[in-house]
């Protein structure tokens, strides 16, 4: 009932009276903006360039007037935008992000964590807890906040690799660059999810270490989608050490394998994967070799961690357990 009184966000970016600065393409942008985000995208979104310049500013002096220009989320996206800047692979996520014209926003999706938008090169995150802008220390280190804030970062850590993976290593979704069979089609879309969530886990593990892992309690990092990864990673980085891992990357291969052998984070992606399968129009076939080139690279990680592992990159679906609802789905319908 409450959503029937909800303003319609294009009519409250148009309302705004800044927005009659804005010239007519820009304004087009700020209305598809906005009704993605579900709200004024003058006040929850900025430039990723513009959200790390106000930090640097803030940084240095925290009583700065650019302060007084900006809301609470526009706040929040400058504290995450530099704290991911001191995370692992950070300085390449914001870069790539800065050279691609790239913004933040805050959604009010209900439900949803975060997503990255591929026409409007925007990552979108779900604020759960808003800061108090003259009470944020531009000094504090990444995720020592609280649990809510580490989730947020988490998310938006992941969104940032998706940008990176759409906009600079060119391994998005296969329809981007070719039409393919739905089996690729469906395999191609889990295998990005879980290259990300590698990247994440080690940036987290990096930085903080296996201790903070310890006492993870309702985190975004112990649900089901990345459990098994953080898990694995943290096994590799406990048994070779992070130098040997940067080595070779081969060492992080059962991570990736790790994900498609637990059914319960398998099926996250189920919903997900019968939207596409919907959608897919059949064609050809993904060789093992573009999927190795993808997803088997890891930034500043020397080797391919899919190399010379999977000679049919359809076995990673062998390896789905019975009791997925997916790996049943696909063993039957694709393997047999």
């Amino acid at each position: 009932m409450l959503g029937l009184f909800k303003k319609n966000p294009v009519k409250l970016v148009e309302g705004d009276a800044r927005f009659k600065d804005y010239k007519p393409g820009v304004q087009n942008r700020l209305r598809g903006i906005s009704k993605q985000i579900e709200g004024n995208a003058l006040d929850l979104m900025l430039p990723v360039r513009v959200a790390l310049g106000r930090a640097e500013t803030l940084s240095a002096n925290p009583k700065d007037p650019v302060l007084k220009d900006m809301t609470a989320e526009q706040v929040l996206h400058c504290k995450m935008v530099a704290d991911l800047r001191k995370m692992r692979f950070g300085p390449e996520l914001i870069d790539i992000a800065i050279k691609h014209k790239a913004s933040i926003a805050a959604h009010k999706k209900p439900g949803a964590h975060g997503y990255f938008h591929p026409r409007y090169s925007m990552v979108a995150y779900n604020p759960r807890e808003l800061p108090s802008p003259k009470d944020v220390n531009w000094h504090d280190m990444p995720y020592d906040h609280s649990e809510t804030y580490a989730d947020m970062m988490v998310t938006i850590y992941e969104e940032f690799t998706h940008l990176a993976q759409f906009r600079e290593w060119g391994i998005f979704v296969p329809n981007y660059f070719m039409r393919c069979r739905p089996i690729d089609e469906q395999l191609w879309n889990i295998m990005l999810e879980v290259h990300a969530k590698i990247i994440v886990c080690m940036a987290y593990l990096q930085f903080y270490g296996q201790h903070k892992v310890e006492r993870l309690d309702n985190s975004l990092l112990m649900q089901s989608h990345y459990k098994p990864i953080l898990k694995k990673v943290e096994d590799i980085y406990r048994m070779y050490g992070y130098k040997a891992v940067d080595r070779d990357a081969k060492l992080l291969a059962p991570a990736m394998e790790a994900f498609f052998k637990d059914a319960r984070a398998v099926d996250c992606y189920l919903e997900q994967s019968i939207a596409f399968m919907k959608q897919a129009k059949a064609d050809g076939t993904i060789s093992t070799d573009r999927y190795v080139k993808a997803f088997g690279t890891l930034p500043g990680v020397d080797g391919n961690m899919l190399e010379g592992r999977h000679e049919n990159i359809y076995t990673l679906i062998t390896m789905m357990p019975q009791d997925s609802r997916l790996g049943e789905f696909f063993q039957r319908h694709f393997l047999n």
